[in-house]
C-alpha cells in the first residue's frame, strides 16, 4: 500500500491527508479548527507543552497527518501581543473593556488596542468576549 501511495501523490494526499495550519502569524485559523477533530483546549495544551504561554509567540503551528502539532516560533524580538493560553488567564474574559489597552478576542484571537466601551464586537468574528493580551516572551 505504501508503495502505491508513494507513486501517486494525489492518492497519497487523499488517503493520508495534508499538514494543516492551526495558528498562523500569532492568530488561530478558526475555520480549520471548526473542521478538525482537535479542540481549542487540546491545541492549547499541545502548545503549552512547547512552553508557549500566548499565541503572539507562534509564527506557525501545523497539524501533521500523524496528529502531532509542530510549532515554529517568532524570535523574541518579533514576539507580538497575543491571546494568552494558560488556563488561569482564560478565566478573566470580559464583555466590556475597563481601560485602554491591548486585548484579544477569546473566540478568534484577533488582537488590537481598545478604548473603554460598553460592549465591543470583534471585527473578525463578531463575538464580544475579550481578554487582556500578553506579549510575554517564550521561556525556554
Amino acid at each position: 500500500m505504501k508503495y502505491i501511495l508513494g507513486k501517486n501523490e494525489r492518492l497519497d494526499r487523499w488517503v493520508e491527508g495534508e499538514p494543516k495550519d492551526l495558528v498562523w502569524d500569532g492568530k488561530l485559523v478558526t475555520k480549520r479548527l471548526e473542521i478538525e477533530p482537535l479542540t481549542r483546549g487540546e491545541l492549547f495544551a499541545q502548545l503549552r507543552a512547547y512552553n508557549i504561554s500566548q499565541l503572539g509567540q507562534v509564527k506557525q503551528a501545523i497539524l501533521e497527518q500523524s496528529g502531532k502539532v509542530n510549532v515554529f516560533y517568532f524570535p523574541d524580538q518579533e514576539v507580538k501581543y497575543g491571546l494568552p493560553i494558560l488556563p488561569h488567564a482564560l478565566k478573566f474574559c470580559m464583555e466590556s473593556v475597563p481601560e485602554k489597552g491591548i486585548y484579544s478576542c477569546l473566540n478568534c484571537s484577533y488582537t488590537t488596542e481598545l478604548q473603554p466601551e460598553e460592549r465591543k464586537e470583534c471585527p473578525i468574528c463578531g463575538k464580544t468576549s475579550w481578554i487582556n493580551a500578553s506579549n510575554d516572551k517564550r521561556v525556554t
